[in-house]
């Protein structure tokens, strides 16, 4: 299981690691926000501007590079995305505790808050856009062959629908955990989780009913981005631009491109989550609108048991954290976890789920 771990940031490890990368003098670092585990580093030297990333999912020098060739293959087929920097050694990165750490060039630009995100989402054309951007890329994904190691744990997010039950039976081992511990950690979002698990575990039993129904394990697979997000999409004007590459592997795109994108409130306002299945219908016809290949009709019906399993992914992933939450985080996870489970009931009330657009 995942847990979160901070960097090993101190100036003398800082330095160490910049002169690998021969990257000059520093003038200024800063640790980014977004992301559930390891936080990134953002680095300002005299040579320009750098990511310093530490990746537990990819986090062998195989695994890594597998995620590295992909991206310099998207970049020379014109999608643009962060360049993995070799160090001076030639070598993708280096490994340091649990984690395989790589420098990216950084990308400026503008990311979105949840709050700023859903207001975003309500103008003219922007989740059309989004789909347009998402098609660009699926299209290109779908023609590269990446070296390096593309395996992928399926307990590692997001949910991969061909092994839901090892998905499933970690779920409840990890519950069962969080029930019989004394830990006073993130109380606020251990007592959210606990209060709702009855009605999780009946989701869980519902999606893998609606995953066999709709057969999404037999969907095609291709390389996606795994981890669509606000978080991770950072934005000049109106183009989009995915960073976060961690999560990378063969899955089925259009899980991929609902991502976390839609039905998705803020903490502030996820006591009053409502499932807008016209949100992901914006985003499906502008992907359609651009791709090479518009989905086809099996798997645009599965779209509210896709939203489902989003919902419940995300549950999983706070599971996670659960040890290395502040005090204010805790209160934004238990928001956020009763969102999911609300979201979650809605999707499952009839007619919601399984009705997809023909």
């Amino acid at each position: 299981m995942i847990t979160a771990m901070s960097a090993p940031l101190t100036e003398q490890w800082l330095q160490q690691v910049l002169d690998r990368y021969e990257l000059g003098s520093v003038s200024r670092v800063e640790i980014l926000p977004g992301g559930m585990f390891l936080k990134p580093v953002h680095v300002i030297t005299e040579t320009g501007e750098w990511v310093l990333r530490g990746h537990r999912f990819r986090n062998s020098e195989e695994a890594f590079r597998f995620q590295a060739s992909t991206l310099e293959a998207l970049r020379q087929k014109g999608v643009r995305c962060p360049r993995v920097l070799p160090d001076r050694f030639g070598k993708l990165g280096f490994e340091w505790g649990d984690a395989f750490w790589g420098v990216y060039e950084y990308i400026p630009g503008h990311k979105y808050s949840w709050t700023e995100w859903e207001l975003a989402k309500t103008g003219t054309g922007f989740l059309e856009r989004l789909g347009e951007h998402m098609a660009l890329v699926h299209d290109v994904l779908s023609s590269i062959r990446p070296c390096g190691d593309g395996s992928f744990s399926p307990f590692l997010p997001p949910v991969q629908f061909s092994y839901l039950d090892i998905t499933q039976d970690q779920w409840h081992a990890d519950i069962a955990r969080l029930t019989t511990s004394s830990s006073c950690a993130a109380p606020l979002s251990r007592a959210a989780l606990l209060e709702n698990r009855v009605i999780i575990a009946e989701m869980w039993k519902f999606l893998a009913a609606a995953v066999a129904r709709d057969g999404i394990a037999d969907l095609s697979l291709q390389l996606v981005h795994g981890d669509v997000s606000p978080v991770n999409l950072i934005f000049e004007g109106e183009t989009p631009t995915l960073i976060d590459w961690d999560c990378l592997h063969y899955g089925v795109r259009i899980y991929d491109l609902l991502g976390d994108v839609v039905n998705r409130p803020p903490a502030s306002r996820a006591g009053g989550s409502e499932f807008r299945r016209e949100e992901a219908e914006r985003l499906l016809r502008g992907y359609d609108r651009a791709s090479t290949r518009p989905f086809s009709r099996e798997e645009r019906r599965a779209i509210a048991t896709f939203s489902m399993a989003r919902q419940l992914e995300d549950l999983r992933q706070r599971m996670a954290v659960l040890p290395s939450l502040t005090s204010e985080e805790d209160a934004d996870y238990a928001a956020l976890i009763r969102g999911r489970v609300s979201m979650l009931n809605q999707i499952a009330a009839p007619p919601r789920l399984g009705m997809g657009t023909e």
